[in-house]
């Protein structure tokens, strides 16, 4: 008696997902800072660092004005000044009631 063997084989078929990229259109060819304008489409520049921009083919300074808050600078340097001092005061007058209690034994 012989016995034959069915081998079945399973083709198996993957999938192929597709990501759309999402860009925004631009209208009237023009990007902002930190970007470039590539077949229509503005993508950001890799090529300069953080506070530069790309002008022509140069890296340079962001000129973007930054506002300087040096009043309340000042506030904060007076308020931790004033917290020190009043620390220390009261430690002062903590180690003042010691030393009187302490020659008031003696």
């Amino acid at each position: 008696v012989i016995v034959e063997e069915v081998i079945v084989e399973e083709v198996i078929v993957e999938e192929v997902i597709v990501e759309e990229v999402i860009v925004n259109d631009v209208h009237g060819n023009e990007c902002g800072p930190g970007t470039l304008l590539e077949n229509n489409i503005c993508i950001l520049d890799q090529r300069c660092g953080p506070g530069t921009i790309l002008e022509g083919d140069a890296c340079v300074l962001d000129s973007t004005p930054v506002k300087s808050s040096s009043a309340g600078n000042f506030r904060e340097l007076i308020m931790s000044v004033s917290t020190a001092l009043g620390i220390a005061g009261i430690i002062g007058v903590i180690l003042a009631l010691i030393a009187r209690a302490n020659k008031n034994k003696n």
